[in-house]
């Protein structure tokens, strides 16, 4: 049904050069407003064709937009086909008019038909409300934004304005980050951990991930097809990937990127796990000491990654000098929120965010 001035819509190729219009009022020059990343999000997707919605006030006018892609995920012992909220936009002009609930109920009711158990949100704090609110969704609450600063010159110089301003920064920022990144590394005896950068992967990396994989109970599946449709096969995106080797099997990984996000050159630990053995502490001290010192090479001004407490990808993370951003630095707080389409969905494991592993590579924003 039309809404006087708008109408949903699914996403047809007519409609894409209007649809990067609107991306590039939010977003700017970035790979969002590409049609080869668009294409990679929307047909590529080995878990599916992602689910796309938009409001329209023409054919060759697009107010907002509702995406959702397909994702499969093991919940307990199970493996269920799920999905990640992966954009939802509406014009500045146009907000206030239901677009980003109607549209959401559109996307939900394609989920029930499509079979797909539930959708997984990492929402703004507007995005949030409208998800708890109108869209029924549950808040399963905050994941950790870790940092490891580099350059604190370069973020205080990026916080505080006025050079008197900026030293005074300056020298409580070195006192805070001091006190912040005590490290409490436990001792790891001395292993043969062999690194290797890889542009793909293979059925060597699928072993890894059948021995991990209920490491937590919740975790999106991540084996090589997913795996190269997620990071060697993205368009306008470069990933580097480095496996931990011991013991002749591969017993960790890290996946990590650097981009420039508001003038901070800022990299990113984007996807990280390793074995729960002594072999696999050891890769993963391994890991973040070559990752570090890569960025610390690149010039990077800080380094930051999602991480849940009650994972040991955390306490490493944690033992290494990663410490819980400041607010005065957040860009925005990182909920988890699910919206269930199917009842037959072991509830008590994916209400629950202590059962979760959640990185910053289980959704699209780096």
């Amino acid at each position: 049904m039309r809404n006087h001035t708008w109408y949903p819509a699914r996403f047809t190729e007519k409609n894409m050069m209007q649809l990067l219009e609107l991306r590039r009022l939010q977003y700017g020059d970035t790979e969002f407003v590409q049609t080869e990343y668009i294409r990679w999000q929307l047909a590529e997707n080995p878990a599916g064709r992602a689910i796309s919605w938009l409001a329209l006030a023409s054919e060759d006018n697009v107010l907002g937009e509702y995406w959702i892609a397909p994702v499969k995920f093991k919940i307990n012992k199970a493996t269920y086909l799920g999905s990640v909220g992966a954009n939802a936009l509406v014009h500045p002009a146009h907000r206030g008019r239901k677009i980003f609930t109607v549209l959401g109920k559109r996307c939900s009711e394609d989920c029930v038909e499509r079979l797909i158990k539930f959708t997984l949100y990492i929402p703004n704090q507007v995005s949030l409300r409208g998800l708890v609110r109108k869209l029924k969704c549950k808040d399963l609450g905050a994941i950790k934004f870790l940092i490891y600063p580099i350059d604190i010159h370069k973020l205080a110089e990026y916080r505080f304005q006025g050079k008197l301003s900026q030293r005074l920064a300056l020298h409580a920022l070195r006192i805070f980050f001091l006190l912040a990144m005590r490290k409490e590394r436990q001792k790891i005896d001395n292993l043969s951990i062999g690194l290797t950068s890889i542009s793909s992967f293979d059925r060597d990396f699928d072993a890894l991930w059948n021995r991990i994989k209920d490491k937590y109970p919740c975790i999106a599946v991540r084996d090589s097809v997913f795996m190269n449709w997620r990071y060697a096969r993205i368009p306008m995106r470069k990933y580097s990937i480095l496996l931990a080797k011991g013991g002749n099997r591969i017993v960790g990984y890290l996946i990590s990127r650097s981009a420039t996000v508001l003038g901070i050159k800022s990299s990113f630990i984007v996807d990280f796990l390793f074995e729960s053995s002594t072999l696999g502490w050891a890769a993963g001290h391994s890991l973040v000491d070559a990752t570090i010192e890569k960025f610390k090479k690149e010039e990077s001004h800080l380094v930051c990654c999602l991480s849940l407490p009650h994972t040991e990808e955390y306490r490493l993370l944690k033992s290494h000098g990663f410490f819980t951003c400041p607010e005065i630095f957040k860009p925005h707080p990182f909920h988890l929120v699910a919206q269930v389409h199917d009842k037959t969905v072991e509830r008590k494991y994916l209400d629950n965010l202590k059962h979760w592993y959640w990185s910053l590579g289980d959704y699209d924003v780096v």
